[in-house]
């Protein structure tokens, strides 16, 4: 019988761009576990799935190859296969694989949502970026709904796509409470730290993680920083490091999972980021009660305001950085108020509730 129940409920084929558990993959794994026994969902991802990276117990397609054609022909296969009601695409490559499968057929037709976890492309200049940015906005009006997550990209999709194409939505994300787990290394660094400074994200561009090493040239040896997360910039990120003579403060600590429930080690949470969609990790780091430092940028001004629910500092200003963080550490009457604000904020208005409300709702109406 509950076979029967799960086979009659509407089917949901959620496509991301990687198999690793990052932003957009933690937020569709809540909107699973909240509406699992209201929808039949299911995943695809480009890649061969491990136990490190995105797993549930949907049911999964994926592709061994991660070139363009092999994740095209895989998810081809799997939508024609399971054939599902609706098809949604978290982040802009997942959308892309999405609309190229989408002009490939032409005797069945799904509903198609495309959640933005931040509009990228509208913030880079380079010629092949907008010429990216031309064909995102021309194949829009391939979906039938785009989801932002937040405020400022919200503004900026309607601003970009000035009402032609599909409906745009904002559903905001929502976090939970987290967990503290242990660790020993971050255990022994607590230890050996007056202020620990912390930062998770993909060592990427975007997230400008350079800055952050550069403003503790800034700092006294009272401070250190742990760096959870990898990704391209690595080698150079500890290239720099070791040329500014701050390995012995500095430490770049990989992967880990869960890395969220590692927040309660650090005196100060740090995104040094050129540009956010919403962060969950701020949302995270300020519904733990740590202090949050940020830079003034978008889709991070949404929820940290300057000396209200937070600190902002001038995106690639090292010293002003380093000015912030001390200020987060250095008036405990001032970061008390700011950590308490913080925390309403996230309770009022990115609780998890909400946003699986919103996605219950976007999806019967699409329906």
């Amino acid at each position: 019988m509950k076979t029967l129940a799960v086979e009659s409920m509407p089917k949901i084929l959620v496509v991301h761009s990687s198999g690793i558990k990052s932003g957009g993959e933690v937020i569709s794994l809540s909107i699973y576990q909240g509406l699992k026994d209201t929808f039949n969902f299911a995943f695809f991802i480009p890649c061969s799935p491990s136990k490190d990276q995105f797993s549930c117990s949907a049911q999964l397609f994926y592709s061994k190859n991660e070139n363009l054609f092999a994740v095209f022909w895989n998810l081809r296969q799997a939508i024609l296969q399971w054939r599902p009601d609706i098809v949604q695409a978290h982040g802009t490559r997942a959308a892309l694989f999405v609309k190229l499968v989408k002009l490939s057929l032409r005797h069945y037709h799904f509903k198609f949502i495309y959640t933005v976890h931040g509009f990228h492309l509208a913030h880079k200049k380079h010629l092949l970026d907008r010429i990216a940015f031309f064909i995102e906005k021309l194949t829009n009006r391939l979906v039938d709904v785009i989801v932002c997550v937040g405020q400022d990209d919200y503004r900026l999709m309607n601003k970009v796509m000035k009402g032609r194409g599909p409906k745009i939505m904002l559903i905001k994300n929502g976090v939970i409470s987290i967990r503290p787990r242990h660790d020993k290394d971050l255990e022994q660094l607590r230890q050996h730290s007056k202020y620990l400074v912390m930062t998770i994200c993909r060592l990427h561009y975007q997230k400008n993680v350079a800055n952050l090493i550069e403003a503790f040239q800034f700092l006294d040896n009272n401070f250190n920083l742990v760096i959870i997360g990898d990704g391209p910039q690595l080698s150079s990120l500890q290239r720099l490091t070791h040329d500014l003579k701050l390995s012995e403060r500095i430490f770049f600590e990989g992967n880990k999972p869960d890395a969220s429930s590692l927040i309660h080690y650090c005196d100060v949470f740090c995104l040094s980021t050129h540009w956010e969609g919403l962060p969950l990790v701020l949302l995270e780091a300020m519904l733990s009660k740590v202090p949050v430092v940020a830079s003034n940028v978008h889709g991070v001004r949404e929820i940290v305001r300057d000396n209200v629910t937070g600190w902002l500092f001038k995106a690639d200003d090292a010293q002003e950085l380093s000015h912030k963080i001390i200020q987060a550490v250095s008036d405990s009457s001032a970061r008390d108020h700011i950590i308490e604000k913080a925390y309403e904020l996230v309770l009022a208005e990115y609780n998890i509730e909400q946003m699986i409300d919103g996605y219950k709702k976007l999806y019967k109406s699409v329906l």
